[in-house]
């Protein structure tokens, strides 16, 4: 051919290509310009705000535009000075929504329309189901027409939870309200959904992306520890986005730091903007704030390989023996391990809080406080139940503790879950001279203070700055400090009697005590399920750490104790299985205390509806007693509420013997320390004085003291 015809087939087909351009690029404009029109109708984003039209939805959650005040509406200032303040407004502003955590995003397709917002929320004390209804209600009423729906996240069915997510989640908006508490049955079957869902290979991986997307609103409570911290919301946030679905980042809030409604413009505003954009606007990348896994670094690395014969300069097919040369294993590509610097167990402002509480901390990690029984006795008005049961001088008495941290959060904690909580020691460990001698010190000072108050003498100043008898009961759990054993041996060596409590959720520890004036363990519940009710414990297996630490106390060398506080209409029945569980840890005595109000908070949920009167814990008492054929009531204080059971072998012919004697305590520790002989609480026993015997005229009241009686 010539080359003026091959120049025309040239210029045809240049021809032909660039009407082809033209035509796709007319069609994508066409589409594109078609969404952004049907996005306007339903937000009112892209419609003139500022031209007489109202808007359907405003971002700053006010439903005016450019400073008019709606109705009902309080108006507040965008802290940009941008107007409405958000992509989309009329007035320009951020496009960025505010999250309490940050983390790479993806990009999002922006052709959905949120046609109904699901409140899913999952509540224990009522906060997160408060935050729902009033985001609800804000929300509602500048979004006219929009389906909004309540849905209670526990109670839900696993029939239920498929039907939201799957069978009408198209669409969907799901702002997850969820509050953070360490129960494995807790949001169980919307937790089985995601996790089975998961890992079912039958069930797609982009079934969720039909959805508008998922607000994580999580309520945590810093105190549970890392490991507990804001799950199981943060498992599901994270499951949700595994299988297709668009997810924000975390509202994080510390119940302990923080209330809710300090965040609630923030999250009535991400929620009014993901509706006007039809889909989360800026989904998290999965992975990117939790951190990518091991095996994701490992496929990473394996990206970055180049093996030989597959580049772009050879084009040999690479033989297999080549390729797992070259490929490292899975192994050897683990990160690691990070070395965990051990930290302080008191921030700042938990030091702040517990000081304002009267405590005088000692070290980073323990306490002393003085007792209010320390202040009656020391003026005459009588001593506690520890008086009257075991002879302690409560004036003095020093309360203290080597460990403010717990594994339990009972709900009738009396210091309203202020101090840290952990199922392991994770903390600088403070040396046992250094705390005892500083607990001796803060004790001190603090009965310095009453010098001068009406009725402490100057005999009983000095003998209250002299402690002899160390009650570990403050607050926490002593047995988790790493040290007990060296720091009980430090207060028997100054001649301090010990008197141990724990919850009964370390049963190695307790077998590997010294021994101890009196070892208590609180026994809060019959049953596995009360126990997992009233004690709230972190343990997954607390139920087997409770029976062990029962058995291992049969092993303790020294007196031991079961603590029962009954709560009404929590523990308050059932006599025969705490008797059944009296017999596995054949304990010398039964304390039943009635449980004492502490006032209200957002962590306690008692009143004193739930506080028994003294005759109904004397009759609890003889209900037990009906079922020990080897266990009596021996003493009581009224004043306390309180009342005491003791095993037989403490019964002579005289009369009842379950006062201590501390001097022989002593002689009898000394001989164990030197040659190991082992003792029982029967050999420092002594007689208990008649008005502290049960049935007694004075019911536990030393007669010796005044009882004094506030005005009513």
């Amino acid at each position: 051919m010539g080359k003026g015809v091959e120049r025309a087939i040239l210029n045809l087909g240049i021809g032909v290509a660039f009407g082809a351009a033209v035509y796709f690029i007319t069609v994508y404009l066409r589409e594109r310009k078609n969404r952004l029109e049907s996005s306007a109708l339903f937000s009112g984003n892209d419609i003139g705000c500022c031209q007489n039209e109202e808007p359907l939805s405003c971002s700053d959650n006010t439903g005016a535009c450019c400073g008019e005040e709606a109705p009902g509406a309080k108006q507040s200032a965008d802290a940009s000075g941008g107007g409405c303040g958000t992509a989309g407004s009329c007035c320009g502003g951020s496009s960025v929504p505010k999250t309490i955590k940050k983390g790479k995003a993806r990009q999002a397709p922006r052709e959905k329309l949120v046609q109904k917002v699901v409140f899913l929320y999952a509540s224990r004390n009522g906060a997160a189901e408060k935050l729902t209804d009033d985001v609800k209600q804000y929300l509602s009423a500048f979004n006219k027409g929009l389906e909004m729906v309540k849905v209670d996240a526990q109670n839900m069915t696993i029939q239920q939870v498929e039907e939201a997510f799957c069978d009408k989640g198209r669409n969907s908006l799901f702002v997850f309200i969820c509050s953070s508490y360490p129960d494995d049955e807790f949001v169980d079957n919307l937790k089985s959904f995601f996790s089975e869902s998961a890992s079912d290979w039958r069930f797609s991986k982009s079934e969720l992306k039909k959805c508008a997307g998922m607000i994580p609103i999580i309520l945590g409570d810093s105190t549970f520890g890392d490991d507990v911290y804001c799950e199981p919301a943060r498992t599901i946030a994270r499951q949700f986005s595994l299988l297709g679905g668009l997810r924000t980042n975390h509202f994080e809030i510390d119940n302990l730091k923080e209330k809710p409604e300090t965040y609630f413009k923030e999250i009535c505003q991400l929620i009014d903007e993901t509706i006007g954009n039809g889909c989360v606007e800026e989904p998290v990348d999965e992975g990117a704030d939790t951190g990518s896994s091991d095996e994701e670094a490992v496929d990473s690395a394996d990206d970055e390989l180049e093996l030989p014969g597959n580049s772009c300069k050879s084009g040999n097919v690479p033989d297999l023996e080549d390729i797992a040369n070259v490929v490292r294993p899975t192994s050897s590509q683990v990160r690691p391990n990070r070395t965990r610097v051990a930290k302080e167990m008191l921030s700042d402002k938990l030091r702040g809080a517990l000081s304002k509480q009267g405590y005088h901390l000692v070290g980073s990690h323990s306490g002393v406080k003085i007792c209010r029984w320390t202040k009656a006795q020391l003026r005459g008005r009588g001593g506690c139940y520890k008086h009257s049961f075991y002879g302690i001088e409560s004036h003095r008495c020093m309360e203290a503790t080597p460990s403010l941290a717990c594994a339990n959060k009972c709900v009738f904690c009396w210091r309203h879950h202020t101090n840290p909580v952990g199922t392991s020691w994770r903390w600088v460990t403070d040396e046992p001279k250094m705390l005892v001698d500083g607990m001796i010190a803060g004790h001190r000072g603090m009965v310095k203070q009453l010098r001068g108050v009406p009725g402490v003498t100057s005999e009983k100043m000095v003998e209250a700055m002299n402690p002899v008898h160390c009650a570990l009961s403050l607050v926490g759990e002593p047995i988790m400090y790493p040290r007990i054993a060296e720091f009980l041996d430090y207060l028997h060596s100054h001649g301090l009697s010990s008197y141990l409590v724990t919850n009964a959720q370390f049963p190695d520890e307790i077998k590997g005590l010294p021994p101890v004036t009196q070892f208590y363990t609180s026994i809060d519940a019959s049953t596995q399920a009360e126990l997992k009710a009233i004690d709230r414990p972190l343990h997954k297996d607390f139920w087997e750490r409770f029976q062990q630490s029962l058995n291992n106390m049969k092993d303790i060398c020294g007196r031991t104790v079961y603590r029962l506080t009954l709560v009404g209409g929590f523990n308050f029945f059932d006599a025969e299985n705490y008797a059944d569980l009296v017999k596995l840890g054949e304990p010398d005595f039964i304390e039943v205390k009635g449980v004492t109000y502490c006032g209200t908070s957002n962590n306690a949920e008692l009143t004193m509806k739930n506080v028994p009167w003294h005759e109904e814990v004397v009759d609890f008492c003889e209900q037990m007693c009906s079922h020990l054929p080897e266990y009596s009531i021996s003493c009581e204080h009224e004043h306390s509420n309180c009342v005491l059971i003791s095993n037989h072998k403490y019964k002579t012919e005289t009369g009842w013997n379950t006062w201590i004697d501390y001097h022989r305590f002593q002689q009898l520790y000394d001989e164990w320390k030197e040659n190991g002989t082992k003792f029982t609480g029967v050999d420092y026993s002594r007689e208990t004085p008649a008005w502290a015997v049960y049935g007694s005229e004075e019911r536990g009241f030393d007669p010796s003291m005044k009882r004094h009686y506030r005005n009513c």
